[in-house]
This record gives structure tokens, C-alpha cells and sequence, in this order.
């Protein structure tokens, strides 16, 4: 209580110091006269009489105000805050209510929130610490009340620094910390619908809701954001809609942080399985995060690191993500074989399509003879120039529809550029192996490489004409052509087809790692063909081996679709004959006169 002097000037103050007893905080307020005469300034600045149905629910809003601030406020700060509660009524809305103390130290807020939400773990802990970030405050006491009503209160007390007056806060400041603690304390859910009505509008939205319903696991919510949420589930939601199996994004922060999501809609994958393949695309896998959606889809995170210190490729990140998307996709597809070569996707920036290429190229060389070790070809692309201009270029002029006129003029120039640059090789395994791959493109006469539809699927095979009477890497006596098709791998390993001539037909099905020849310099045409013939013995016998261990019919079928596509990839590079002339296939190389 103030003194003052006889000019009516404040001298001093009373201070009564003490707590408050148990009565003052169970009686009614209107037993107690201080606090009855500010619920009668309070009813009479509202305009409602005491006994009208609004009058009688401000009476009670104020029987539940926090006792100690009832008795700190004053009437006309409260009625503000009375009214703004009365007319809250039962809405699930959040409000904050702000009281400085007069003397700057401590921020009183009354804060309003629905049930529901103030359940979940952290929501009073949430709201409290921005009252105290905003309030430049110390420490914070809350108390919290939850009735039958739809709302609860929660009392938050942000004590000031000792020896500081806490500065006051302005309306502005006041309604951005409303919404701030309106966000913190939304669910995850509520997040996620709002961000899928924003992003998708409201029709995906409900759709989106109606997928997931209640299969989302908490540690998908705890782990994942509501922006990231959406687009897994929209995702998921295309990837259904489409009826395929899975789908994959990668996106690449920095150029360190790898984050690749994968997106199932049959059947779960476990790790057994994805290590190794991500391995072999020269990436190791640091963390994984699973996520179940009530047996009806899963996603995986996974957080992976660069084995390589090489950029991911030639290209901007976006490229590099997309050839790696397109690799996993075909190898998850059967339509590419898992080996070492995966990793000149990100090392080198080939596509898929090139690693089967090159691969094809290995497993010719690796039928060549015994020299050629096991994952030399694979170890020694991986070391080779492929980034640079001439590299890709050596491959496409020879190769390329429409590009057979540069063969005789560009092919020499490129091919003596690249020998240039493979005397920079230091090992001589790798030096042997990468101009072998140089002698085989030069002795490439077609391919089936781009022969692909107008949506751009190619056949489950490739197809290489070769004339190997150059290829050093051939012993003696070479063939004068040859043709070599590759099929994609179904089961086992791949198969390796050729068709050479002289010699009859061979057929190799085998998931031997090195299927080479046994021929010696010096045999003639005859001992090729006897050749041929142990080839094909030695096939067969394997085959029938495999047989044992498998159905009759799937057997039958598998042998069926591979001679089907050898004899398939033959006709592929093979011309036509209409009237007087000679037609080549489509997309080919014509033949040279």
C-alpha cells in the first residue's frame, strides 16, 4: 500500500508479506471483497447483469481464473480478458492472453488450447519456452487445467532476469506469439492434412487421408516432417495408382548428404539384399530408418556416403541423382546384373544402359581366355577416363545411327586421343584390359544398343556384331564375325550367347564367373568346331545339372526364352532381303562396301 504526504505526494509504501491462505484459494470469489468488487467493475464494464446467462458464465470463468493472479490483475486489464474468454465459448481455438507486471518483473500468460492437443507429450513444455524466448525471461512456471471442457488452460509465469526489468510487449509481438504456440501445438496430422490441401488441393488431399488413415507409425510422425510427409505419401499414392511395385528418390544436399527414399506397395526389402547392390554403385550405407504403414506400403530412408571422393559424375547433382534412380530401378527390374560395374553410374555419369554396355564388352573379353581375371574388367572401367569427352565419343561415333560417315574420319582421331590418355594408367592389368575395351569398340560393326521404343524400353538383350581378327585380346584362330548377345540376368547369372562363323551355333548358360575359351593359337577351322561342340557339351551338361535342382517346366521355359532371344538378337542386326535389295534393321549401322 502506498504513504502518502501531506501535499498528497507518494513517501513510502506498505508491504504486507505473507501467503495466501487455503481459503483464499478455495472460497468463492464473491465472499471475498477484493476480489467481489473486481467481478462487479468487471460485470458492469462488460454491461451484463449478474443473473443473465452470460453474466453467470463470466461469474464462472472467473471462479476458475488462477487465484494469485486474480488477486495481482487489475479490473481493467481483466475485463478485457474475461470477455475474450466468454466469447471462446466451447470453439477449439488457441489464444494467449498477455499480463506484464507493473513492476517488470515476471509476464503472466493464460493460455487457451484444445484438450485434444495439450494430450500429446510437449505441449506444455513447447508453448512455455516460446513465452520465454519471447518474453527474454529466465525461467518459466506453468500450471495446467483440464476439465470436461473442450478447452484447457494452461498458466504460464515467465520470470525475468534478477535486477532487470523485462521489456513490454507490444500487440505485434503479441498475436505473432499466439500463432507461434497455435503452431506448436497442432498435431501432426492436422499439419500434414494442411499441407496437402495447400500443395494437392483439397480432393488428392482426401484421397491422401483416406490411404494412410490410421497406418501411419509414430516414428514416421516423430522422424518426418509434414512437407516431407506429403511427398512420400503422394508418392506412394501415384506409385498405386500406377500399379507398380516400388519407386525410388535420391536427393543429394551439399554434395555430401546422399538421402535416398524408397517406396514399396508389395512386399518389404530387407538389408541382406540393398547393402550389397548400394555397394557395388559405390555407396555405403550409414543409417536406414524403416517405416511400416499398417502392412499396406513401407518406406525406408536411408542415409548414405560417397566410397569414392570423386564428384558424382560429370554433371549437376539433378543428373547424377536421376542415372542413379534409373540404375536401381533396372537392377531391382532384372533388366541389369549386380556387379561392380554399377559404380561408373555415379563415378564416371553413365547411365545404365552404358555400364551394360561395357559389361557386355567385359564378359566378351572374359571368354577370351583365362588372363583375364575376374573383376579386372569391372575394376579397370572404373579407372578408365569415361568423363572425358573422347571417352564417350569413341563410343557413339562408331556406334551411333547416322553417325557410319564419321566412322572412317572422327574414330582415328578419337581413338589416338584415348591412347593418350591411357598411357596415364599406372597398373598394367588395367592398362592390358582398357585397351582391349578400345580394340573392341573399334572392332564393333553393329549393336542392338539403340534399337529401343518410342518410350524408350529396350529389348531384355544386347547384341554385339564384332569383327574380332583385330582384337588381340581373341586368341587364335579367330572367327571372322562374331555375334554376342548378352541377356539381361533371370535368376543366376547372365547369359553369354555367340554365334561365329566358321563354327555352328553355341549357347552358354552358366553362373560361372569365367566361362572362357579353350582354344590354342594355331588351330584351324576344324578345331573351332570341335571347340563349339565342348562349348555346347559343357553348357548342356551344366544346364541339365541346374535341372535337377529345379521344376521341369520352369526349366523347360527358362532354356526356351534364352535360345528365343538368341536367336531374337540375331535377327536384330541382321539385314533383310526385299525384292533386289538389302534392307538393313532398324537403327543400325549399315554395312560397310
Amino acid at each position: 500500500m502506498r504513504k502518502f504526504g501531506a501535499d498528497g505526494v507518494v513517501t513510502g509504501e506498505y508491504r504486507f508479506l505473507g501467503l495466501y491462505t487455503q481459503a483464499a484459494y478455495t472460497e468463492s470469489i464473491t465472499r471475498i471483497p477484493v476480489l467481489r468488487q473486481k467481478l462487479n467493475r468487471v460485470l458492469e464494464a462488460a454491461g451484463l447483469p449478474d443473473d443473465s446467462h452470460d453474466g453467470k458464465e463470466l461469474i464462472e470463468i472467473l471462479e476458475g481464473y488462477p487465484r494469485e493472479e486474480l488477486f495481482e490483475i487489475s479490473a481493467e486489464q481483466l475485463t478485457p480478458i474475461a470477455l475474450g474468454v466468454l466469447r471462446l465459448g466451447e470453439r477449439k481455438q488457441v489464444r494467449l492472453f498477455l499480463r506484464p507486471d507493473a513492476y517488470g518483473r515476471y509476464m503472466s500468460c493464460l493460455m487457451y488450447l484444445p484438450r485434444d492437443r495439450y494430450n500429446h507429450p510437449g505441449a506444455a513444455a513447447r508453448p512455455g519456452g516460446l513465452a520465454l524466448r519471447a518474453g527474454t525471461g529466465a525461467s518459466v512456471d506453468y500450471s495446467a487445467m483440464v476439465s470436461n471442457s473442450a478447452l484447457a488452460r494452461l498458466h504460464v509465469v515467465v520470470q525475468g532476469q534478477p535486477g532487470k526489468r523485462m521489456p513490454p510487449v507490444d500487440a505485434a509481438t503479441a498475436a505473432e506469439l499466439q500463432a507461434r504456440v497455435a503452431a506448436a501445438v497442432r498435431s501432426w496430422d492436422e499439419d500434414v492434412l494442411e499441407e496437402a490441401e495447400r500443395r494437392l488441393g483439397a480432393g488428392r488431399a482426401a484421397r491422401l487421408a483416406e490411404l494412410v488413415g490410421a497406418g501411419i507409425p509414430e516414428t514416421y510422425k516423430a522422424d518426418v516432417r509434414a512437407g516431407s510427409a506429403v511427398t512420400d505419401l503422394a508418392r506412394v499414392c501415384e506409385l498405386r495408382a500406377e500399379g507398380q511395385p516400388f519407386a525410388l528418390h535420391l536427393t543429394i544436399r551439399d554434395g555430401r548428404e546422399w538421402r535416398l527414399r524408397v517406396y514399396r506397395s508389395d512386399s518389404s526389402i530387407t538389408l541382406s539384399r540393398v547393402l550389397p547392390q548400394l555397394q557395388h554403385m559405390g555407396l555405403e550405407v550409414m543409417d536406414e530408418h524403416p517405416y511400416e504403414f499398417g502392412g499396406a506400403f513401407w518406406v525406408y530412408d536411408f542415409t548414405l556416403r560417397r566410397v569414392s571422393e570423386r564428384a558424382a559424375g560429370a554433371g549437376p547433382p539433378a543428373r547424377a541423382c536421376g542415372e542413379f534412380e534409373a540404375a536401381l530401378t533396372a537392377l531391382w527390374n532384372e533388366q541389369a546384373e549386380d556387379d561392380g560395374f554399377n559404380a561408373l553410374v555415379l563415378d564416371a555419369g553413365l547411365s545404365w544402359r552404358q555400364v551394360v554396355l561395357l559389361r557386355a564388352y567385359a564378359r566378351y573379353l572374359r571368354q577370351a581366355g583365362p588372363a583375364v581375371q575376374p573383376g579386372l574388367p569391372a575394376s579397370g572401367a572404373a579407372r578408365q577416363p569415361a568423363d572425358h569427352p573422347a571417352a564417350g565419343a569413341a563410343v557413339r561415333v562408331p556406334l551411333q545411327p547416322g553417325q557410319a560417315g564419321r566412322r572412317g574420319r572422327a574414330l582415328p582421331g578419337l581413338a589416338e586421343e584415348l591412347r593418350g590418355l591411357l598411357d596415364e594408367v599406372t597398373s598394367l592389368d588395367h592398362d592390358r584390359i582398357l585397351r582391349a575395351y578400345l580394340a573392341l569398340v573399334e572392332a564393333t560393326l553393329r549393336t542392338s544398343y539403340y534399337q529401343v521404343s518410342e518410350s524408350g524400353d529396350a529389348a531384355p538383350y544386347l547384341v554385339l556384331k564384332l569383327a574380332p581378327e583385330s582384337v588381340g585380346a581373341v586368341p587364335a584362330p579367330r572367327p571372322k564375325f562374331e555375334i554376342f548377345v548378352l541377356l539381361a540376368p533371370a535368376g543366376g547369372g547372365p547369359p553369354a550367347l555367340r554365334r561365329g562363323r566358321p563354327g555352328r551355333p553355341a549357347l552358354v548358360r552358366t553362373a560361372r564367373r569365367l566361362p572362357h575359351r579353350s582354344a590354342r593359337a594355331g588351330q584351324g577351322a576344324g578345331s573351332q568346331e570341335l571347340r563349339h561342340r565342348a562349348v555346347r557339351r559343357e553348357g548342356r551338361l551344366r544346364l541339365q545339372a541346374a535341372a535337377r535342382c529345379q521344376r521341369r517346366e520352369a526349366f523347360a521355359a527358362e532354356v526356351l526364352g534364352c535360345y528365343r532371344a538368341f536367336i531374337a538378337g540375331l535377327l536384330d542386326v541382321t539385314d533383310n532381303i526385299a525384292g533386289d535389295a538389302v534392307v538393313p534393321p532398324p537403327r543400325v549401322i549399315p554395312p560397310r562396301r
